[in-house]
């Protein structure tokens, strides 16, 4: 497991200009303001059996009717249609055997006021730390 300490020291900004901390810091939180850009969800999951996110963006809480913090405290599984996360994991078990990436899926989502929305998600592949990156949209025939 690598350590705060060695990611500080394997971070060099002064190629983007940046040298001092207050410098780093201002830039790395005028980056993160991108996550929570209102056009799109973006989430990060666990890979674990939690199924929790990690981190959701606002407009991913907006959509689903969700406080953020309500969101991590429950699985992903809790604000899907029934029957629709044992379809995605099958799909993902079956992907993961044929040596397929799992990129895309189709899944409807239960949002706090009792309707259901479908989100079409586009995944990255597990990191080395057990996290899935995802972003979604509303597919247009919606």
């Amino acid at each position: 497991m690598t350590t705060n300490d060695e990611i500080r020291a394997s971070l060099d900004f002064s190629i983007l200009g940046l040298n001092s901390k207050l410098e780093v810091f201002s830039h790395v939180a005028n980056m993160l303001k991108v996550f929570d850009e209102p056009r799109f969800p973006l989430c990060i999951g666990y890979s674990d059996s939690t199924y929790k996110w990690k981190w959701v963006n606002q407009t991913f809480a907006n959509l689903l009717g969700y406080e953020k913090e309500y969101i991590y405290t429950h699985p992903w599984t809790d604000f899907i249609e029934e029957g629709e996360s044992e379809r995605v994991l099958a799909m993902y078990k079956e992907k993961e055997k044929n040596g397929e990436k799992f990129e895309q899926y189709t899944i409807t989502h239960k949002k706090a006021d009792g309707t259901n929305i479908l989100l079409s998600w586009y995944t990255s592949d597990i990191d080395k730390n057990g996290l899935i990156f995802c972003t979604a949209s509303i597919p247009s025939k919606y």
